[in-house]
């Protein structure tokens, strides 16, 4: 059975062309025989979740189209995601590697200093670029620019390593 109600969102373009997004509901008012006498409702203005979800979306895009491979950690440096690009550079499928650590592509030929150096330097700075030889799914080792940074959360505790590298 149909109640009336409706839900819907419309765009309201306001003064000096400032965009607005509003969400309406309403409902039409019966009386005992079932007749419309009229309608009520609301609007809210949704514009800044609709702003928020069009950002979202324009990131996403970035993050999959991007020709450099994207990888994100967690805190504890497991991988919570790869993009297409990870994929395409090292032959690993997103579903091989994630909840892994990235040393599954290491290829031995930095020391433990270098890293030790690496991480040293990612740690204070946030960020550390250069070059690391890594190792394909397929065994091939190839080199790499690569730039890794952290997200940290409000209290400076690490929420997020993001690496980004090309071929």
């Amino acid at each position: 059975m149909d109640s009336g109600q409706h839900k819907y969102v419309e765009e309201n373009v306001i003064e000096q062309g400032v965009e607005k997004w509003l969400e309406t509901f309403r409902a039409p008012i019966r009386d005992s025989h079932g007749l419309v006498l009229g309608t009520t409702g609301f609007s809210r203005d949704i514009t800044d979740r609709k702003r928020v979800e069009e950002a979202l979306m324009l990131a996403a895009s970035i993050y999959r189209s991007s020709s450099e491979a994207i990888m994100v950690t967690d805190e504890n440096n497991n991988i919570v995601d790869v993009n297409p690009a990870f994929t395409e550079i090292t032959g690993y499928p997103r579903e091989d590697v994630l909840g892994k650590n990235p040393r599954l592509l290491h290829s031995g030929r930095q020391d433990q200093e270098f890293y030790r150096q690496m991480w040293q330097m990612l740690l204070a700075d946030d960020r550390w670029q250069g070059e690391i030889w890594n190792r394909r799914k397929n065994g091939e080792l190839f080199a790499q620019w690569a730039s890794f940074s952290l997200i940290r959360h409000e209290d400076g505790s690490i929420y997020r390593h993001v690496a980004q590298f090309s071929d």
